[in-house]
């Protein structure tokens, strides 16, 4: 295939606006309320963490396995295709039972919700760890940064665009079961689109030769990582504590500043140890490597909890209830999705031509502003020019973030390195560790 008609740019694109349709419909607005309906509102931000540490743990395993899978994989239909329609059939199968769980309370609910994520999480990145290595198979490296440009665009503001224009306005009205069908159709859609990809199989690769042993370090990979974030908010329990019995210092100022700080070191000392073990020896292609990574989570875990939380953030703020904060939350997320598609394309193309650590560093400060404007306001118009700075600052950093990493992977093996960057998504981190220092705050919330 020689990607340069423009039909290749969408089919090789298409479905990352199904798959972030999915995840931008469940993590900012449906399992908040799911779960503030099943724990209430004392302890939601706590539960919120649980279940994004634990299926994301679960979606960085599955995600470098299928990715790494399909490296060696051969089809008639090709090495990816398989996995993204196995992918895409398990998706219409468990979203309509998360569906169902609207109808369960108490805790029983939420551990139902809970095993249908993880389920969920692996059907989704089946298909993302096969999807992803699309680019490096096909497009050559001087297009690479006008694809993650497309690719940027169709993963992030598009379905923002979409979804906080159909589906967010169905669950803030009540038509909840609107909002699933809705959902399923653009999944499914984007899905087809997605199929038309003319991959090329090699037919000298053969699928024998899949050795299941050199899977195994991916899952202590990922038990490595998961006790680093579990032993960082184990700190921070401890920490609370002893806010709880200082007089002099201002608790509420040593729990960020701590929470914070450990944020910091589980991404660092997390991706470290995961990749030392995902990949094995130290050489320079992993040492930069690693570094991407590193920098892609900490731009990623803040931005996507600080979209993930603005439901509980505007009902504490604005002092919103319930559902009454879901249409307010999809208008500050949809002013953040049409920011990202102005920047987004014009992004792809600067990576190709202008130093890529100097792009990443703009918009990691524009990024800076944009959050400390939206924790600042006390008002909806405020709160809408951080979504501005956060939406311009996020569509250069994944256009020119991408471009940067699907460079430095092995072509041979992008499946398994882009899979294992999933890392970048583990946005548990923010979640898990995040979730108490919300919950601290969010009883006596006023600024």
């Amino acid at each position: 295939m020689k990607p340069h008609r423009w039909t290749d740019y969408i089919t090789l694109n298409s479905l990352w606006l199904g798959l972030n349709s999915v995840s931008q419909s469940l993590n900012p607005l449906i399992l908040p309320l799911l779960i503030q309906q099943y724990v209430g509102e004392n302890l939601q931000g706590t539960y919120f963490g649980r279940i994004r540490l634990w299926s994301l743990m679960v979606a960085i395993l599955a995600q470098a396995i299928f990715g790494a899978i399909s490296d060696k994989f051969t089809s008639p239909f090709g090495k990816r295709k398989p996995f993204i329609l196995a992918g895409l059939l398990g998706l219409n199968i468990v979203i309509p039972l998360i569906g169902l769980t609207r109808n369960l309370s108490g805790t029983t609910g939420f551990w139902v919700l809970f095993t249908l994520v993880l389920i969920l999480m692996v059907f989704a990145n089946m298909a993302h760890g096969a999807l992803q290595g699309l680019i490096p198979d096909l497009v050559p490296q001087k297009l690479f940064g006008r694809y993650s440009g497309i690719k940027a665009f169709f993963e992030v503001p598009l379905p923002v665009v979409i979804v906080s224009l159909t589906i967010a306005k169905m669950i803030g009205n009540g038509n909840f079961w609107g909002s699933i069908i809705v959902l399923l159709v653009i999944l499914d859609i984007a899905g087809l689109i997605s199929l038309f990809v003319p991959e090329r199989t090699d037919p000298k690769t053969k699928f024998e030769s899949f050795n299941w042993r050199s899977y195994i370090p991916l899952f202590f990979m990922t038990g490595a990582f998961t006790v680093v974030i579990l032993s960082t908010r184990q700190l921070l329990l401890l920490v609370e504590l002893l806010a709880a019995s200082l007089e002099i210092f201002p608790k509420a100022v040593l729990f960020t500043i701590t929470g914070t700080i450990l944020m910091i070191a589980a991404i660092v000392i997390g991706v470290n140890i995961s990749i030392r073990i995902g990949l094995g020896a130290k050489d320079e292609i992993k040492t930069n490597f690693k570094r991407w990574v590193i920098n892609r989570l900490m731009f990623l875990v803040a931005l996507t909890n600080l979209v993930s939380f603005f439901v509980y953030f505007l009902q504490a703020k604005l002092h919103l209830s319930g559902e009454s904060a879901i249409l307010p939350a999809s208008n500050l997320i949809r002013y953040v999705g049409i920011f990202i598609a102005v920047s987004v394309l014009p992004s792809g193309w600067l990576a190709d031509r202008y130093s890529k650590k100097v792009l990443i560093a703009i918009s990691s400060f524009l990024a800076f502003s944009g959050a400390l404007v939206v924790i600042l306001a006390n008002s909806m118009n405020p709160l809408y020019i951080g979504g501005v700075l956060l939406g311009i600052s996020a569509g250069l950093f994944y256009s020119v973030n991408w471009a940067f990493g699907t460079k430095l992977v092995p072509k041979e093996e992008s499946g398994k390195y882009l899979g294992i960057s999933n890392l970048a998504g583990a946005g548990a981190i923010g979640a898990f560790i995040g979730g108490p220092i919300a919950d601290y705050f969010t009883p006596g919330f006023h600024v």
